[in-house]
């Protein structure tokens, strides 16, 4: 129904029982205010793209006031003449890449910084400090079975 909406009416609207009101205002084309059986309003805007109706809710009732509603609704198609898009331009802005997005393919990556350089290992059979001579086997003579022990004395 096209009624000439005013603040005392919006906020006076009953909530249907069951489906939605949908009140077009008279003195905004496009502009309509649907109503939820719950109770909830919002603002839309609708339009015709070719052969399909297109909408775009702008905002609900309590946070945007009649006034602010009819000058979003006379952006809309200034933009839609300028080529813009308002239901694309949320579609984009939602599954826009995040930065976890875009850093999962560098998580995901094996080696994403070089593997650290191995440290020779050598065993050491160490007396205790002062006391003589020090065995150093090395592990590639102590898998070799050639004992691999060098003797350095003190």
């Amino acid at each position: 129904m096209k009624t000439t909406l005013t603040d005392r009416a919006v906020a006076r609207l009953v909530p249907p029982k069951q489906g939605r009101l949908e009140v077009l205002d008279a003195k905004m084309p496009g502009l309509a205010l649907r109503v939820t059986p719950r109770g909830h309003k919002s603002w839309t805007v609708t339009w015709h793209q070719g052969r399909r109706a297109r909408r775009h809710a702008i905002g609900a009732y309590p946070a945007l006031t009649l006034a602010t509603a009819r000058d979003k609704a006379r952006q809309v198609p200034a933009g839609l003449a300028r080529g813009e898009d308002p239901i694309a331009a949320r579609f984009e802005a939602r599954f826009a890449p995040t930065v976890a997005a875009l850093a999962a393919p560098i998580a995901r990556c094996p080696h994403p910084t070089p593997p650290p350089l191995k440290k020779r290992r050598y065993r050491a059979d160490t007396p205790r400090s002062g006391q003589g001579s020090v065995e150093l086997r090395h592990p590639r003579h102590h898998r070799a079975g050639s004992g691999g022990v060098l003797q350095r004395t003190s």
